[in-house]
């Protein structure tokens, strides 16, 4: 009985160990944006004004904007539709980062409008990355926020 315990006890301590470690690696690196028109209504989803056909995502690279086409992702267009509930869809933004380059820039074009510029910080640390300051067009914005088309 003795030894049960003993062999219980190492394994919850290995489990809570493991856990531990791959809890360090986090990557905070989304942006979710609301867009609405001028009367509050949601612009966002497949019956709406803006949905994935019509909205493109650029990322500065090497001082060059580059459409988002990565394929293989779930998001491969850098972005996501995201349901928090019906009628009140969001737009989910990836922020691309580097290691030794905290800072990124990705331009936003929904639709025939004019392109909106979205400026990111990291902080990034050992097999973490979180994005910590966000400015949309300029004006400093919490990672969560609403924009009016």
């Amino acid at each position: 009985m003795k030894q049960l315990k003993l062999t219980l006890l190492t394994s919850m301590l290995f489990f809570f160990v493991a856990c531990e470690k791959s809890a360090k690696d986090v990557y905070l690196t989304h942006i979710d944006i609301a867009v609405l028109n001028q009367q509050g209504q949601n612009l966002i989803g497949a019956a709406s004004t803006y949905n994935e056909s019509n909205i493109k995502i650029y990322q500065i690279i090497n001082g060059q904007p580059q459409l988002y086409n990565e394929p293989n992702l779930d998001a491969d267009k850098g972005f996501s539709i995201i349901n928090v509930e019906t009628g009140n869809e969001k737009i989910r933004v990836f922020a691309n980062y580097m290691i030794r380059q905290p800072k990124s820039e990705i331009l936003i074009k929904f639709g025939n409008t004019q392109v909106d510029t979205i400026n990111c910080e990291f902080s990034i640390n050992e097999g973490s990355a979180f994005l910590e300051k966000v400015w949309y067009n300029g004006v400093l914005k919490s990672r969560e926020f609403t924009i009016i088309k």
